[in-house]
């Protein structure tokens, strides 16, 4: 696997940010309920850094809350700050999104790994993107224990193929950011 796809509301904090707003979110995760989401993040954040694993948000909030939320925040409260390749926020199913995600990325859906708390969710995206790796969990430890135990993300000798490949990706969106370069279609 070479990406993992995260919802961020009671996933990657407790709350729902267009509920509880992102004052309540930041002060869940500066207590005693931030710790296991702060832990899971730190994980997550291991991942990305040492074996070149994408990064992507999948929510359903408005993608101008998210931004100004993510912005907020820092990375003592929020590890993967700066660690994230690829956001989608919108109102849309998340396998069309994970779909747009994969094709951001360059990759083939059947190479991410979906997290998201909501057992709806988890059903709907493995019942239209059966490709794409949905563990079940109820607490961040499970999760945790079950990407490790599975070993989806060992790959000794490639990780440094892969660390390369995530900060090509990003020098080109920024590049694409600033308009330096084309955009592909």
């Amino acid at each position: 696997y070479k990406a993992l796809v995260l919802d961020l509301d009671d996933t990657l904090w407790e709350g729902t940010l267009s509920e509880v707003g992102i004052g309540k979110i930041k002060e869940n995760l500066k207590s005693e309920k931030g710790v296991t989401f702060i832990g899971f993040m730190i994980f997550i954040k291991y991942l990305a850094d040492e074996l070149g694993v994408f990064i992507a948000l999948c929510s359903r909030n408005d993608p101008k809350l998210v931004d100004s939320a993510l912005k907020e925040m820092d990375s003592e409260i929020f590890p993967l700050k700066n660690q994230i390749d690829c956001i989608i926020a919108n109102d849309n199913d998340k396998s069309d999104n994970i779909r747009i995600i994969a094709e951001q990325l360059s990759i083939l859906p059947k190479s991410i790994v979906f997290i998201d708390d909501n057992q709806i969710v988890r059903d709907e995206v493995k019942q239209k993107l059966p490709e794409v790796f949905v563990p079940e969990w109820s607490k961040h430890n499970e999760i945790v224990a079950q990407l490790i135990g599975a070993c989806i993300f060992e790959r000794g000798e490639l990780s440094l193929n892969s660390q390369n490949r995530r900060k090509q990706y990003r020098i080109i969106q920024t590049e694409r950011n600033q308009n330096t370069l084309p955009e592909l279609f």
